[in-house]
């Protein structure tokens, strides 16, 4: 089996995000905080290999650009300007024909919030099952109804009534003065 050379110095790329991966030169020495940095420390450490941070002239992770090049990270790794891009870098298919990803070792997980919605008013809540349309057209089958009524039926009421007895009807009140007469009952279940 073939030994591989790793080099004694790589060029690291990467987008300063905080919390995640940041860098700061202090008396020649690079100084790193975040999850990513401290990786980095502990790589550089365990591989015995020094690092000089490049930055991303843009400030971005990298995207095609209409002539083919890439921009950010994945530009300055494409160019040759760097070794190794850090910074919270996702992996996709365009990116990983003209860079090799390492195995992922972060899974972020995407999620939203939304305002919590308020209760629904009590008195009006019947009425959202249906739509304005739904609800025109029973009112004005009620009216049809009591008119029907008043003219067959309550033929000694008054329209008013008529349409108390209707609505009392709709709302599970039994209706009164009512003939019992055959045709009646038929029109009457209708």
């Amino acid at each position: 089996m073939k030994n591989l050379h790793f080099p004694s110095k790589i060029k690291v790329a990467i987008v300063q995000l905080r919390n995640v991966f940041t860098a700061e030169k202090i008396n020649g020495k690079y100084i790193l905080d975040g999850v990513e940095g401290k990786m980095l420390n502990i790589l550089a450490e365990k591989l015995n290999f020094k690092f000089e941070i490049v930055t991303s002239p843009n400030g971005q992770y990298g995207s095609r650009n209409s002539n083919g090049t890439w921009d950010g990270i994945i530009g300055l790794i494409q160019s040759g300007k760097a070794d190794m891009g850090f910074g919270a870098l996702s992996i996709s298919e365009d990116r990983s024909e003209v860079v090799d990803f390492s195995m992922a070792y972060n899974v972020f997980q995407r999620s939203f919030a939304t305002k919590e919605p308020s209760e629904m008013p009590k008195i009006t809540a019947f009425t959202y099952p249906f739509t304005l349309t739904v609800w025109i057209l029973y009112a004005l089958m009620i009216l049809a109804a009591t008119v029907l009524f008043q003219r067959l039926m309550f033929r000694n009421a008054t329209i008013m009534g008529s349409f108390l007895s209707v609505l009392g009807s709709v709302s599970s009140q039994a209706m009164e003065n009512v003939r019992e007469t055959p045709w009646r009952r038929i029109l009457f279940g209708l």
